[in-house]
């Protein structure tokens, strides 16, 4: 059983009905996805038009049904690589930046000469082993005690943040762009850890992407999310509407997945009263994806991990307009340096000042107003430290229980959520199988 049907959610149905399981997924929205969908059809969503690590969504399909490059091009559509973007600094200053190793550092060298290029490329080239360490930690395997990262402190900068390696930087913009990998995501740079900068080497490595259709324009990111909505029909998960709260049996401090509860709870101190539910629709496992901000209120859980996750403070909300409009961003048409791309595709422009990202298309633009950010629980937790880490919540809640989503060890931005409930479902399979289908189990 899957409760939430958010993007995790969906991911986990996915990934364990294409492994045979029975599979029914609770959800209380409107429709599937609205974590991250538009909230009314002519508004934004959360999804970014550019994607920087497609690699969770190529490995979703893959793992769950028909490769995602023939479930777009069966759809009529692509993942292409997007344009550069455009960088806009305090006065009005700009460069645009996007390409390779050698492409960034030639753009470099026109705007601000060798010294500071060198300066950039042996930065984002430092934070390779960092992102190698990261996804390994939370990511490609599940994070579950402080012992996997005593080795890897000095790897991961332990003790520095976003804001102490900007300042480390020659120059401004430089100080700007890497300040820029915390506040995107809607952390503080100045409480975020510097390992979380290491997206800079990602989008640098992977590029950035966009969907486009036949005809080679933009369709939106959201277009991904209706191909896992038919994954799941396809592979025969059960969508429930449902209103009624979760609640398990046994100790809280225990928790048991198969012991799910029906009935009301006790308003006093939330230990539930119902009774179990029949025999014949008990769960074998359960995954949760939504209400983790607080797992005690929300399911009645008392576990340490329940109560760790309880003291973090919900990550930061972009204000988001979508009107339609000519490319170039909120501003109107782009004008930027003579070698600013031309292009009929997704225009990003990333206003540092302002911390604003805008994509702006022949008809549309979305912008994600982080000046104008406020907290949202379903969001995900804000970086204090790398201390807060391990007070995310692991994989593991109790017996066949499991948690997935942007409260995990994973990260709360796209990628992290997507890999989460790959991790989730790893773990269940292998309860309820015996198998371990793990990519580092090469028998699988």
């Amino acid at each position: 059983m899957i409760v939430g049907g958010g993007l995790a959610g969906m991911a986990a149905a996915a990934r364990l009905a294409k492994r045979g399981h029975r599979v029914t997924l609770l959800h209380r929205t409107e429709r599937l996805g609205a974590d991250w969908r538009p909230d009314r059809p002519d508004g934004p969503g959360r999804l970014p038009e550019v994607l920087t690590l497609p690699a969770p969504w190529r490995d979703l399909f893959k793992k769950s049904g028909r490769i995602l490059p023939a479930e777009l091009a069966r759809a009529g559509l692509d993942l292409v690589p997007a344009p550069p973007t455009r960088h806009v600094f305090a006065g009005g200053e700009e460069l645009i930046l996007g390409g390779d190793r050698g492409e960034q550092f030639h753009r470099m060298v026109a705007v601000y000469g060798e010294p500071v290029a060198e300066a950039w490329r042996d930065l984002v080239d430092s934070l390779e082993p960092v992102w190698h360490r990261v996804r390994t930690l939370g990511l490609e395997t599940s994070l579950v005690s402080g012992r996997q990262l005593r080795p890897h402190r000095q790897t991961l900068m332990w003790g520095r943040t976003v804001a102490d390696l900007a300042a480390t930087q020659p120059h401004p913009h430089l100080r700007a762009l890497v300040e820029a990998s915390a506040w995107r995501q809607g952390h503080d740079p100045a409480r975020t850890p510097a390992f979380v900068a290491s997206r800079l080497n990602v989008e640098r490595t992977f590029g950035r992407w966009t969907v486009v259709d036949t005809e080679g324009r933009p369709a939106g990111s959201e277009r991904l999310l209706d191909l896992l909505e038919a994954r799941l029909a396809a592979r025969g998960v059960e969508v429930v509407r449902h209103d009624q709260q979760v609640r398990f049996d046994g100790s809280t401090r225990h928790p048991d997945g198969r012991m799910l509860l029906a009935g009301p709870v006790d308003g006093s101190d939330g230990v539930p009263v119902g009774e179990l539910l029949p025999a014949d629709v008990r769960p074998d496992a359960v995954v949760l994806t939504e209400g983790l901000h607080d797992p005690t209120a929300t399911y009645g859980l008392r576990t340490r991990a329940a109560r760790q996750v309880r003291t973090l403070t919900p990550v930061l909300r972009p204000r988001r307009t979508y009107t339609a409009s000519p490319a170039g961003g909120p501003e109107g048409p782009a004008t930027g340096p003579a070698d600013a791309p031309i292009t009929d595709g997704v225009a990003e422009t990333v206003d540092h000042t302002a911390r604003q990202v805008s994509w702006a298309t022949a008809d549309r633009t979305l912008v994600h107003d982080w000046g104008a950010a406020t907290a949202d629980p379903a969001a995900g937790p804000g970086w204090n430290g790398a201390d807060s880490w391990l007070r995310r919540l692991p994989v593991r809640l109790g017996e066949r229980l499991y948690s997935a989503g942007p409260w995990g060890r994973g990260g709360d931005d796209l990628a992290g959520v997507l890999m989460s409930a790959a991790l989730a479902t790893y773990d269940a399979h292998f309860d309820l199988t015996g198998q371990d289908t793990h990519p580092s189990n090469k028998d699988q």
